[in-house]
């Protein structure tokens, strides 16, 4: 009877990362645009179950403690999508208590994707949110950019692939780019060539 709803489940879960998974199956330099990416996928899904002021006052959303049940949405209201809906609205002799039970197991499916994607999630390291310094939606906000940056040229130095005096130099130079006039259009440019082409 369920069976055609946890189907749904699993579809709108699927649908939810694919676009993700099909970009990130490239030979091209794509790891700059990893932590935005992967960042957006995790609050799409998270959204489902996760209460909106957790998830908008998360410094980092990895953190979530799943297990705090002040930080879930009810298991009635959460977002099982519109497929599921459909199917749920199908079984015309679904009790009000098996609803909720199948949206209390839903709630469970969902926590148990996001905590295994938390567990291996590459959002955990710095220098996946460092190097997002060139994903053209961070580099045309310079502060943030440059902040990024930083993060990035700090690990690296700290791990003996970039010496200090190298590092100073990349982050002048990087400043000095970010100060001429053309430097935002072109990026505007590298992000609007990334959403039609992307």
């Amino acid at each position: 009877m369920t069976k055609c709803c946890r189907l749904a489940l699993f579809q709108t879960i699927a649908a939810d990362v694919k676009p993700f998974l099909t970009k990130f199956q490239s030979n091209d330099p794509l790891s700059p645009l990893l932590y935005e990416e992967l960042l957006t996928v995790m609050h799409r899904v998270m959204a489902r179950f996760v209460k909106k002021k957790i998830l908008d006052s998360s410094s980092n959303i990895v953190r979530t403690d799943f297990t705090n049940t002040k930080n879930l949405i009810t298991a009635r209201k959460i977002d099982v999508g519109f497929s599921v809906k459909k199917a749920l609205s199908s079984i015309t002799d679904m009790k009000p208590i098996e609803d909720l039970q199948f949206k209390k197991e839903s709630r469970e499916a969902l926590i148990a994707f996001c905590s295994s994607l938390c567990e291996n999630s590459q959002l955990k390291y710095s220098l996946t949110k460092g190097i997002s310094f060139l994903d053209p939606k961070i580099a045309v906000r310079p502060m943030l950019s440059a902040q990024r940056l930083s993060t990035a040229l700090e690990i690296f130095v700290k791990r003996n692939r970039l010496t200090g005096s190298d590092a100073d130099r990349v982050k002048n130079s990087y400043e000095d780019v970010c100060k001429l006039p053309l430097h935002k259009e072109i990026w505007k440019m590298c992000l609007v060539d990334w959403i039609t082409f992307g």
